[in-house]
Protein backbone atom coordinates (compact mmCIF):
# COMPACT_ATOMS: atom_id res chain seq x y z
CA UNK A 1 0.00 0.00 0.00
CA UNK A 2 1.05 3.33 -0.59
CA UNK A 3 -0.19 6.86 0.55
CA UNK A 4 0.13 9.30 -2.97
CA UNK A 5 0.89 12.93 -2.73
CA UNK A 6 -2.39 13.50 -3.23
CA UNK A 7 -3.04 11.94 0.49
CA UNK A 8 -4.39 8.43 -1.03
CA UNK A 9 -3.78 5.14 0.12
CA UNK A 10 -3.29 2.66 -3.03
CA UNK A 11 -3.44 -0.93 -2.47
CA UNK A 12 -2.45 -2.07 -5.75
CA UNK A 13 -3.22 -6.15 -6.42
CA UNK A 14 -2.73 -6.28 -2.58
CA UNK A 15 -5.29 -7.64 -0.55
CA UNK A 16 -5.19 -6.34 2.93
CA UNK A 17 -4.55 -10.11 4.34
CA UNK A 18 -1.35 -10.61 1.82
CA UNK A 19 -0.24 -6.58 3.36
CA UNK A 20 -0.43 -7.31 7.01
CA UNK A 21 2.63 -9.97 6.78
CA UNK A 22 4.13 -9.24 10.37
CA UNK A 23 4.63 -7.53 13.00
CA UNK A 24 7.40 -4.78 13.13
CA UNK A 25 8.57 -1.29 13.98
CA UNK A 26 7.59 2.23 12.20
CA UNK A 27 10.96 1.90 10.28
CA UNK A 28 11.82 4.85 7.45
CA UNK A 29 14.43 3.72 5.01
CA UNK A 30 16.97 5.75 3.35
CA UNK A 31 15.77 7.56 0.09
CA UNK A 32 18.52 7.65 -2.98
CA UNK A 33 17.56 10.65 -4.14
CA UNK A 34 15.44 13.77 -2.70
CA UNK A 35 12.14 13.44 -4.80
CA UNK A 36 11.87 9.19 -3.93
CA UNK A 37 9.06 8.32 -1.87
CA UNK A 38 9.82 7.48 1.98
CA UNK A 39 9.40 3.96 2.86
CA UNK A 40 7.65 3.20 6.19
CA UNK A 41 6.20 0.33 7.94
CA UNK A 42 3.89 0.84 10.65
CA UNK A 43 3.55 -2.42 13.19
CA UNK A 44 0.12 -3.70 13.63
CA UNK A 45 -1.62 -6.14 16.19
CA UNK A 46 -1.59 -8.46 13.26
CA UNK A 47 0.72 -7.65 10.61
CA UNK A 48 2.65 -4.28 9.61
CA UNK A 49 1.97 -2.32 7.03
CA UNK A 50 4.35 -1.08 4.05
CA UNK A 51 4.01 2.74 3.14
CA UNK A 52 5.55 4.95 0.98
CA UNK A 53 5.22 8.62 1.32
CA UNK A 54 5.69 10.34 -1.96
CA UNK A 55 6.34 14.06 -2.06
CA UNK A 56 5.51 16.83 -1.10
CA UNK A 57 4.71 15.04 2.11
CA UNK A 58 1.36 16.03 3.78
CA UNK A 59 2.10 18.22 7.14
CA UNK A 60 -0.62 15.66 9.20
CA UNK A 61 1.31 12.48 7.95
CA UNK A 62 3.84 12.03 10.93
CA UNK A 63 1.77 12.75 13.88
CA UNK A 64 -1.33 10.58 12.52
CA UNK A 65 1.53 7.21 12.04
CA UNK A 66 3.20 8.00 15.45
CA UNK A 67 -0.44 7.87 17.22
CA UNK A 68 -1.64 4.69 15.33
CA UNK A 69 1.59 3.11 15.65
CA UNK A 70 1.01 3.65 20.00
CA UNK A 71 -2.32 2.77 19.70
CA UNK A 72 -1.43 -0.27 17.73
CA UNK A 73 0.61 -1.67 20.70
CA UNK A 74 -2.41 -1.31 22.96
CA UNK A 75 -2.61 -4.73 25.04
CA UNK A 76 -6.34 -5.89 25.51
CA UNK A 77 -7.64 -4.62 28.92
CA UNK A 78 -5.67 -1.37 27.49
CA UNK A 79 -8.36 0.43 29.80
CA UNK A 80 -8.60 -1.75 32.83
CA UNK A 81 -12.04 -2.40 31.59
CA UNK A 82 -11.74 -4.89 29.09
CA UNK A 83 -11.11 -2.67 25.97
CA UNK A 84 -9.93 -4.92 23.31
CA UNK A 85 -6.64 -4.20 21.13
CA UNK A 86 -7.04 -1.94 18.35
CA UNK A 87 -8.09 -3.84 15.43
CA UNK A 88 -5.59 -4.06 12.36
CA UNK A 89 -8.37 -3.02 9.84
CA UNK A 90 -9.70 0.00 12.07
CA UNK A 91 -6.34 1.61 11.75
CA UNK A 92 -5.68 1.05 8.47
CA UNK A 93 -9.52 2.28 7.76
CA UNK A 94 -8.68 5.91 9.11
CA UNK A 95 -5.41 6.28 7.37
CA UNK A 96 -8.06 5.70 4.20
CA UNK A 97 -10.22 8.39 5.42
CA UNK A 98 -8.21 10.64 6.39
CA UNK A 99 -6.04 10.27 3.40
CA UNK A 100 -9.52 11.31 1.55
CA UNK A 101 -10.76 13.82 3.34
CA UNK A 102 -7.49 15.79 4.58
CA UNK A 103 -5.73 18.97 3.37
CA UNK A 104 -2.14 19.49 3.40
CA UNK A 105 -2.30 21.82 5.94
CA UNK A 106 -5.71 20.60 7.87
CA UNK A 107 -4.82 20.00 11.62
CA UNK A 108 -4.03 16.40 12.58
CA UNK A 109 -6.90 14.67 14.52
CA UNK A 110 -7.41 13.41 18.16
CA UNK A 111 -7.08 9.66 17.37
CA UNK A 112 -8.44 8.03 20.53
CA UNK A 113 -9.36 4.03 20.96
CA UNK A 114 -12.51 2.90 21.66
CA UNK A 115 -13.14 -0.11 23.85
CA UNK A 116 -14.31 -2.13 21.09
CA UNK A 117 -11.43 -1.86 19.07
CA UNK A 118 -11.69 0.71 16.97
CA UNK A 119 -11.22 4.53 17.12
CA UNK A 120 -12.45 7.70 17.16
CA UNK A 121 -11.00 10.77 14.59
CA UNK A 122 -12.36 14.00 16.12
CA UNK A 123 -11.60 17.67 15.42
CA UNK A 124 -12.99 20.40 17.95
CA UNK A 125 -12.76 24.09 17.33
CA UNK A 126 -15.01 26.15 19.86
CA UNK A 127 -18.77 24.88 19.55
CA UNK A 128 -17.65 23.10 15.98
CA UNK A 129 -17.04 19.11 16.17
CA UNK A 130 -16.34 16.92 14.07
CA UNK A 131 -15.69 13.40 15.07
CA UNK A 132 -15.74 10.15 12.80
CA UNK A 133 -16.11 6.57 14.58
CA UNK A 134 -14.15 3.55 12.97
CA UNK A 135 -15.26 0.78 13.91
CA UNK A 136 -13.05 -2.38 13.94
CA UNK A 137 -15.14 -4.05 11.18
CA UNK A 138 -14.20 -0.98 9.37
CA UNK A 139 -17.87 0.65 9.49
CA UNK A 140 -17.52 4.71 9.56
CA UNK A 141 -19.88 6.69 11.61
CA UNK A 142 -19.96 10.58 11.73
CA UNK A 143 -21.19 13.12 14.21
CA UNK A 144 -21.04 16.96 12.94
CA UNK A 145 -22.28 20.03 14.94
CA UNK A 146 -21.02 23.79 14.34
CA UNK A 147 -21.73 27.42 16.06
CA UNK A 148 -24.80 28.03 14.07
CA UNK A 149 -27.08 24.94 15.37
CA UNK A 150 -26.40 22.94 12.57
CA UNK A 151 -25.61 19.14 13.10
CA UNK A 152 -25.55 15.67 11.27
CA UNK A 153 -25.11 12.26 12.63
CA UNK A 154 -25.26 8.80 10.38
CA UNK A 155 -25.05 5.61 12.45
CA UNK A 156 -24.77 3.87 8.88
CA UNK A 157 -22.26 3.28 7.30
CA UNK A 158 -20.45 6.39 5.79
CA UNK A 159 -18.60 5.24 1.97
CA UNK A 160 -16.91 7.36 -0.47
CA UNK A 161 -19.50 9.03 -1.95
CA UNK A 162 -20.09 11.32 1.56
CA UNK A 163 -15.72 12.46 0.96
CA UNK A 164 -17.18 15.56 -0.07
CA UNK A 165 -19.90 16.16 2.92
CA UNK A 166 -17.04 15.14 5.34
CA UNK A 167 -14.51 17.96 3.38
CA UNK A 168 -16.98 20.48 3.73
CA UNK A 169 -17.54 19.62 7.43
CA UNK A 170 -13.73 19.37 8.15
CA UNK A 171 -13.42 22.70 6.30
CA UNK A 172 -16.37 24.24 8.23
CA UNK A 173 -14.53 23.27 11.96
CA UNK A 174 -11.11 23.91 11.18
CA UNK A 175 -11.28 26.64 8.70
Amino acid sequence: MSLTADGMLRDGSHTLAETLLQPGPMVSRERVLLTDPIRATLALPDGWLELSIRRPEVAWIYPVLARLQHLGSLQANWDSHGGRRISGDAIVTSLHVLGAVMEDQTPSPWIVPRSDGGLQLEWHEGARDLELLIRPDNRVALYFSDDSGAEEQSESAVGPSQTPMIRDFLSRVTG
